[in-house]
């Protein structure tokens, strides 16, 4: 028997909000999850442990990119499966995993969807599943603060971004399974994560 846990950045809104997913959860069955919300996505690998504790074996994770993130980093090499609910901006993992931006569907994605297994890689000692950027690309994200994704959504990125065109570039350098991919000076390298079925990767519910 699945034991589902919600993990939810309550300052993010998908749908009818976080009220909504407990009826939806309800009507799929769902009807006592674990439920956990913090304020801000910093505070989600705590909460993920806390589901780990209380037996769960199936994290939705309501929020944008960084909550994703922040959840991934706390569940690799556990056996939890991980469903995302996209509530954020620009919701970069789902979109690539074809998850539907409705929370209705991705939903019905994560309780009835096939299990996918993806790469992760690991940045600063950190785990991510789309992408990690120096240079330009970092200082875009960086800068475009929640209040003004709030605002102006993801036109928030080219203002930012903007500002940063001309950074000066930095020493770089990436390495894939052990071998120097890159090692160059760089004004903006991001790095890909690749589909995989190794025993290494992470498994999510799509």
């Amino acid at each position: 028997m699945t034991s589902v846990a919600v993990v939810a950045h309550s300052g993010k809104v998908l749908g009818g909000g976080l009220r909504r997913l407990r009826d939806v959860l309800t009507e799929q069955g769902v009807t006592d999850p674990i439920w956990l919300e913090v304020p801000k996505s910093r505070k989600v690998p705590a909460c993920v442990k806390e589901a780990f504790t209380k037996g769960a074996d199936l994290i939705f994770v309501w929020g944008g990119d960084g909550s994703v993130q922040r959840c991934i980093d706390a569940a690799v090499g556990s056996p939890v499966t991980l469903a995302i609910i996209p509530a954020g901006t620009a919701n970069l993992l789902a979109n690539n995993l074809g998850i539907p931006i409705d929370l209705e569907a991705a939903v019905e994605v994560g309780l009835h969807g096939n299990n996918h297994t993806i790469d992760v890689e690991k940045m600063n000692g950190e785990h991510f599943a789309v992408m990690a950027g120096i240079g330009l690309d970092a200082l875009m994200i960086r800068d475009a603060d929640s209040g003004m994704k709030d605002r102006f959504g993801r036109v928030a990125y080219i203002w930012s971004g903007a500002r940063h065109v001309r950074s000066t570039p930095v020493r770089t350098t990436v390495r894939i399974d052990g071998h120097i991919w890159f090692d160059d000076t760089a004004s903006c390298a991001p790095s890909p994560v690749r589909p995989s079925d190794t025993p290494k990767s992470h498994p999510w519910s799509r």
